[in-house]
């Protein structure tokens, strides 16, 4: 069964939820608390590393001497096996882990979006685009830092809960990816540093500079949605 296919059946799969509005309700406050979670641990475990790298690097373009041992500093507080290990895909309801093979799963999930109007919808409208199995946000910081209230379930009609509950279990799938698509990069981070090492000083600093700015133009990864 391909994905688009599990993830429209995934209301009927569940016997002893029926579908009336009172357990879609139910869900709809689940899910909503589901995002809320993984959105904070977002937040304290991915966005928080890239700002501090970002803020840091920043911090060293003013100064008038090369900054060869803070760069190499900043790189290891943002690679080591701690922060690396936080960056993974929580364990969660609804994770895009429980639908099969990573690779697979993260490529087939984020490209049918546009094959799929209920799941295109969705990704309309949280601004996500599917390529790579990564969930890329389109709109600008200023317009995702901005959060919609979340509506009122108890004034919404049995469809309307229907269509919002696809909306957030997307809204929470798109996560997991910008999870992976951290922790892809901060691994990388990683692996390029131990290869600068065999460069001379002054060719090597110029390396850390470029590697951590390749990191930190990820403004993705800075954003909240």
């Amino acid at each position: 069964m391909d994905i688009a296919s599990r993830y429209v059946s995934e209301r009927g799969r569940n016997p002893r939820m029926p579908a009336t509005k009172d357990n879609l309700k139910y869900k709809y406050n689940r899910l909503g608390k589901e995002l809320d979670t993984i959105r904070s641990e977002y937040e304290n475990n991915v966005q928080s590393v890239i700002q501090n790298l970002e803020r840091r690097y920043n911090e060293t373009r003013n100064w008038p001497l090369p900054c060869y041992g803070k760069l190499k500093r900043m790189i290891k507080d943002s690679t080591n096996d701690v922060v690396i290990s936080k960056c993974r895909v929580p364990v969660h309801e609804h994770s895009i882990k429980n639908m099969g093979d990573r690779k697979d799963v993260y490529e087939q999930y984020t490209t049918m979006v546009y094959q799929n109007p209920k799941l295109a919808a969705a990704a309309e409208k949280y601004g996500h685009s599917g390529i790579l199995g990564y969930c890329k946000l389109q709109k600008a910081i200023a317009d995702k830092q901005r959060r919609s209230p979340r509506k009122d379930v108890e004034k919404m009609h049995k469809e309307e809960i229907e269509t919002e509950n696809d909306d957030l279990k997307h809204h929470i799938r798109c996560y997991d990816c910008k999870f992976l698509r951290a922790q892809d990069t901060l691994r990388k981070l990683k692996e390029d540093y131990s290869e600068s090492k065999r460069y001379l000083p002054h060719l090597r600093y110029r390396r850390m500079k470029k590697m951590i700015e390749r990191v930190i133009e990820k403004k993705e990864l800075l954003q909240l949605d």
